[in-house]
């Protein structure tokens, strides 16, 4: 479950975070940030995932650190940003109010997945550490990472505009590039 009151780092963050989407958002300002400019999503909050996905791949050859993961928790893309550092975190979070409902109910059903997968992922990995059999470590570590870097690709995809067809959070599809598009 994830924490609906994000702790905030700086103002700005806090400010986009809580202010309402207003009609029309400039988007020559996310020249030379990594906010899409078709999408309005970040690929920064990929990185979240990448973390987990890089270490269970490496507790095969260095099982002690699984103590890294223990302290990982699920997070919004919303979260993210706000307990950020990063030089564009606010803007991030100000575009994010800007995205087109259906895509980003699309990602926000996706954002959900990635963090239910790698939560489970964890939960695997810790599992078969407990068994001591290296096969099965690296076996249970090895699928986890795979499903983990499929999702994180999707994600990718989506962020950058570049999916074509994505599964609608009800389960349908529906076309997103031409939204993509007339934004």
């Amino acid at each position: 479950m994830t924490n609906t009151n994000p702790v905030v780092k700086n103002q700005a963050c806090r400010e986009s975070a809580e202010t309402p989407a207003a009609k029309v958002f400039e988007r020559d300002r996310l020249k030379g940030t990594n906010v899409n400019p078709k999408t309005l999503l970040a690929t920064d909050y990929l990185n979240h995932f990448n973390v987990v996905e890089m270490i269970i791949e490496m507790i095969p050859e260095l099982p002690e650190y699984f103590e890294e993961l223990i302290a990982w928790q699920p997070r919004s893309y919303r979260e993210h940003f706000a307990r950020s550092s990063l030089r564009d975190a606010g803007l991030a979070l100000e575009a994010y109010n800007h995205v087109p409902e259906s895509l980003r109910a699309t990602f926000e059903a996706l954002a959900a997945r990635l963090n239910e997968t790698a939560t489970r992922a964890i939960h695997s990995a810790g599992i078969a550490l407990e068994t001591q059999d290296p096969e099965i470590i690296a076996f249970s570590c090895a699928g986890a990472a795979g499903e983990l870097r499929a999702l994180i690709g999707e994600a990718g995809s989506l962020i950058n505009g570049t999916a074509l067809r994505v599964a609608k959070p009800d389960g349908g599809d529906q076309e997103i590039i031409d939204a993509l598009f007339d934004n």
